[in-house]
């Protein structure tokens, strides 16, 4: 880890103080309106939480800046993202516009020499290129922009283009962005309008666990579910971690009452997204709107803003004594225990849910295929890229089984072949088709062969590169 004098530490983690920007409304000005989902962080009030002070998340996001495993600044006040999400492919985020809001005095030579990045002057603006492809534009005093995918190009037209006069994005999540606040520093929304088909609301209903929903109540129940106007988060932060979701309807929530968490569930379900926290939630109707109350783990808050941006969480922060070894050595030993805690933190989700966590694999995949490469030991790269193929070789996996379920259902035979195109191999099966149950059991047992198999392959490699490094360096890894 790169060593900071105490008075540069000190600095880059003062209290933060407020800008002289207009705050949510500023920011909101600079997302495209093809956003679908908002992401914003009011850090300085976050850091103040009694969370955030006892786990010490500024001294750990500082840590992981500096190491360019996340880009939040230490001087950031509040950071707004807005995202393109593909509901049909599990919320797979298709672009990425992140806007930081600074205190005053903060600049991107600074961050330059504490990253290593490199800093330039385009039309004025000053432009920082650092690994991974980012690329972070000065798009007016304390206001830097990010674009991905796209970096530097994507990033200079956007800053050229400047803010509207007005929001771009749908009121619904304007009005959410807004929301950020002491009470609540952390906001997550979605804005579903004209994303529920009705055969899919009708399709959600009727799997949900003993069918509840029958005639009339099922017909009026998928109606208001079709009519779904979008999901807002809101996260407190006290001596633990609370939530209030929201999902607003274009008509009165009352059919969808008796039923409210089991369908919550299944919605987070068919994206890959079912959070265990959420089994101890209340819920509520409030007019056109389900309200849904409870605490968040601190893996549940990582996996909420993962939603919008999936690499926005700093792993966890590691042993400082390490700073004191080569810069090989250290590098190499910040990596491994990034790529171990990515996936302790998938490991326990899977642990606590049988629900479908493809979304997590690829994620995790994505997170351990963005850490930081610079000095870090080619044989433990070699590694890294191993296990970030194979959790997206078992995502694809889990995503085949239900495939492969739902054309057994529709047939009274199938002979099935699944090509082996991740790093450890492949599987074959022949087996009938059958009862619905039997059929979801069988895909099922599949998907746990293949983790079951790819998952001992990690660990063994972890093994053997831990070994092979500790050889190697005389360092323990």
């Amino acid at each position: 880890m790169l060593r900071l004098s105490t008075r540069l530490f000190a600095t880059f983690c003062c209290s933060l103080g407020l800008t002289a920007l207009g705050g949510a409304q500023e920011a909101v000005r600079w997302l495209p309106g093809d956003c679908n989902a908002v992401l914003v962080i009011d850090v300085a009030a976050a850091y103040k939480s009694p969370v955030a002070v006892q786990n010490q998340w500024a001294k750990k996001v500082a840590e992981s800046f500096i190491a360019q495993e996340v880009f939040l600044p230490p001087t950031a006040k509040r950071v707004t993202i807005g995202a393109q999400l593909d509901f049909n492919e599990a919320l797979t985020s298709v672009s990425q516009n992140v806007v930081m809001e600074l205190k005053p005095g903060a600049d991107l030579a600074s961050v330059a020499a504490l990253t290593g990045g490199e800093t330039e002057m385009v039309s004025e603006r000053a432009g920082l290129t650092m690994e991974g492809g980012r690329y972070v534009v000065e798009a007016a005093p304390q206001l830097w922009l990010m674009a991905q995918p796209g970096g530097r190009q994507a990033g200079l037209r956007w800053a050229r283009a400047g803010a509207n006069s007005e929001s771009r994005l749908t009121p619904f999540l304007k009005s959410a962005a807004e929301l950020a606040s002491e009470e609540f520093p952390i906001i997550v929304s979605l804005d579903l309008a004209d994303a529920v088909q009705a055969g899919a609301a009708m399709s959600i209903l009727q799997d949900l666990p003993g069918a509840p929903l029958k005639g009339a109540a099922l017909d009026a129940a998928a109606k208001v579910l079709t009519g779904t106007q979008g999901i807002l988060c809101k996260v407190h932060l006290g001596t633990t971690r609370a939530a209030q979701v929201r999902i607003e309807f274009s008509q009165s929530a009352a059919p969808l009452v008796p039923i409210a968490l089991p369908l919550a569930q299944a919605v987070l379900q068919q994206w890959g997204a079912s959070l265990e926290d959420t089994k101890a939630w209340k819920a509520r109707a409030e007019s056109y709107a389900l309200v849904f109350d409870g605490e968040l783990s601190a893996t549940g808050l990582k996996r909420l803003i993962s939603v919008v941006n999936p690499s926005f969480i700093p792993a966890s922060g590691g042993n400082s004594e390490a700073s004191q070894a080569s810069a090989v050595v250290t590098a190499s030993q910040k990596y491994i225990r990034s790529i171990q805690h990515e996936l302790d933190s998938l490991q326990a989700t899977l642990k606590r849910t049988r629900d479908n966590h493809a979304l997590w694999f690829e994620r995790s995949g994505k997170t351990i295929d963005g850490l930081p490469l610079k000095n870090v030991d080619s044989d433990l790269q070699v590694y890294g890229s191993r296990v970030s193929r194979s959790l997206r070789y078992q995502a694809q996996a889990e995503r085949m089984g239900n495939v492969r379920a739902g054309t057994r259902l529709a047939q009274t035979q199938a002979n099935t072949y699944f090509s082996g195109i991740g790093p450890y191999g492949g599987v074959y099966q022949n087996v009938p088709g059958g009862n619905a149950p039997a059929i979801n059991a069988e895909e099922n047992e599949a998907s746990r062969n293949v983790r079951f198999s790819e998952w001992k392959q990690i660990e063994d490699g972890m093994s053997e590169i831990r070994r092979k490094l500790t050889q190697k360096y005389s360092e323990d890894f």
